[in-house]
């Protein structure tokens, strides 16, 4: 997959801070401190200008790819990375948003989401190898994990909704819900990357769902 070095390297910078942000969000999880709260809040507008960034040379690259012989699958497929990297950065800050409010802290069990999170961190840190390499059985990897976090989430949704049943901290379990639906959508995000370098790979759009 062949951009202009300003863009491969804006789109490093982008999945290095928002795999942080992910590590930062499971630390949030098992310190519930307030300083890495406002620090994945405050790391969003970083997020969204590198997006910024990466489109806007996408569209000058647009413009100039019948001379440099840039395929315009290619620069789509950046774009869409960079728009799906930036809504795991807004699904993070929304799920700390979701947790500050929660009274009982044991209720936010670290087992529940310390693998989820790792998935996601693991699916972020493939997109590079699946890029450089034009690899399709990483891009597959990355989506794979889409699977495991829906399976995960729907084994949460049920717990959760049992728990609710019995009527103990309704509002607590009501955040968790949304916390780990957040989660779950990450998964889609990455899903939608991995399609996104599959289709460059095989020339036309993939869609794997």
């Amino acid at each position: 997959m062949k951009v202009s070095k300003r863009i491969y390297e804006d789109l490093q910078f982008l999945m290095a801070e928002v795999s942080s942000q992910v590590i930062f969000l499971l630390d949030y999880v098992e310190s519930s401190s307030p300083l890495l709260a406002q620090k994945i809040i405050d790391r969003l507008g970083y997020t969204q200008n590198l997006r910024k960034r990466i489109h806007n040379s996408c569209f000058k690259e647009t413009s100039e790819s019948l001379t440099r012989g840039t395929d315009s699958l290619v620069i789509r497929a950046f774009e869409l990375i960079a728009t799906d990297l930036e809504r795991i950065s807004e699904l993070c800050r929304d799920s700390v948003k979701q947790i500050e409010p929660i009274q009982n802290k044991s209720n936010l069990n670290l087992v529940d989401y310390e693998s989820l999170l790792e998935r996601v961190i693991r699916g972020i840190d493939l997109i590079d190898l699946a890029i450089l390499g034009n690899d399709n059985k990483q891009a597959l990897k990355i989506g794979l994990i889409e699977r495991k976090l829906n399976q995960a989430y729907k084994k949460l949704f049920k717990k959760y909704t049992n728990q609710l049943k019995r009527k103990g901290d309704t509002e607590d379990l009501i955040s968790l819900m949304f916390v780990a639906r957040n989660i779950e959508q990450m998964g889609d995000a990455l899903l939608s990357i991995s399609e996104s370098i599959l289709s460059v790979n095989v020339g036309q759009p993939i869609n794997t769902k």
